[in-house]
């Protein structure tokens, strides 16, 4: 069976022991208070209904994880989200995804680092920006000679 259909049914059950459990409500509002025995009765009864709808929640929250999997994607944790398993932050609320390790940290101080010695060393352009065009036309002349 696939695995969001799987979703769907489970959501129909869901769905029908919340009717179940508003009906036992019911019961317990029109029961006269003073039969001790019928209440404790319905109490137990919703609290089967209430476990039945764990547990189910349970099996959809595997199946979801199961999905995900699939899609090679995670959940964001503060907005629920499907995200790429690689990504540090969510594109639709801007959280952080995952622990960052230490090492990423390093890593990612010595890249800026290198990046900074290296932007140091080149030659400053001045003058405004080449548009595409005449890069383009540069990178030919260029060529064009070397041929020659």
């Amino acid at each position: 069976m696939k695995l969001n259909a799987i979703l769907d049914e489970n959501q129909e059950k869901i769905a029908d022991l919340y009717q179940e459990i508003g009906k036992i409500v019911y019961q317990k509002h029109v029961l006269d208070t003073n039969d001790q025995e019928k209440i404790i009765y319905i109490e137990e009864e919703l609290m089967n209904e209430c476990s039945k709808i764990d547990s189910l929640a349970d099996e959809m929250a595997d199946t979801r994880k199961e999905l995900l999997k699939l899609k090679e994607k995670k959940q964001c944790r503060a907005c629920q989200e499907e995200v790429l398993l690689d990504a540090k932050f969510c594109p639709y609320c801007g959280a952080r995804q995952g622990k960052v390790t230490f090492a990423e940290i390093k890593r990612e101080c010595e890249e800026q680092k290198g990046n900074v010695e290296q932007a140091k060393q080149e030659p400053v352009k001045r003058g405004r920006p080449k548009k595409e065009t005449e890069k383009k036309e540069e990178t030919k002349s260029e060529n064009k000679q070397n041929q020659e």
